[in-house]
């Protein structure tokens, strides 16, 4: 997922921390790297499942399977900063996005919350939740990359 209020960009121990803005991560050929993969992370095999009996066609993106969501995929998709926040035991950013129904061929309109906490311990959390209005696949994941 994009946020053009906090993207990539900035300067991180003289290395730059993600690509240079907007533009960047819509590319084509973008490895994904910063993003919020989804609907589905990871590839669907020859870009087809089935739920309950029902057959679903997705895009094909990567030879004959459909990685990280299809074509326009979270990675692309701009999600909106809903809420941040500074206490005394935790730093946090709160965004929120929307999938329509059918979108990349996938069932079930969905809205989707994902929190960035930092802890005062130095702790990392990444907390993703997501409705629906009908039975279809999830799987997100972050595709951040750490020089640790």
């Amino acid at each position: 997922g994009i946020n053009a209020e906090y993207m990539g960009g900035r300067r991180v121990g003289g290395r730059r921390a993600g690509l240079r803005g907007r533009g960047g991560y819509e590319q084509p050929g973008n490895p994904y790297f910063g993003c919020i993969v989804g609907r589905y992370a990871n590839r669907i095999a020859g870009g087809q499942f089935s739920i309950d009996g029902v057959p679903y066609q997705v895009p094909v993106n990567n030879g004959p399977n459909c990685l990280h969501g299809g074509l326009v995929g979270f990675d692309k998709k701009l999600w909106t900063l809903a809420k941040e926040w500074a206490g005394s035991d935790d730093v946090g950013l709160e965004f929120v996005a929307a999938s329509e129904a059918m979108e990349e061929g996938f069932p079930g309109r969905m809205e989707l919350t994902l929190t960035y906490r930092l802890t005062a311990e130095n702790q990392l959390w990444l907390e993703y939740t997501a409705t629906t209005d009908a039975p279809t696949v999830l799987n997100l994941t972050n595709h951040s990359y750490f020089n640790l």
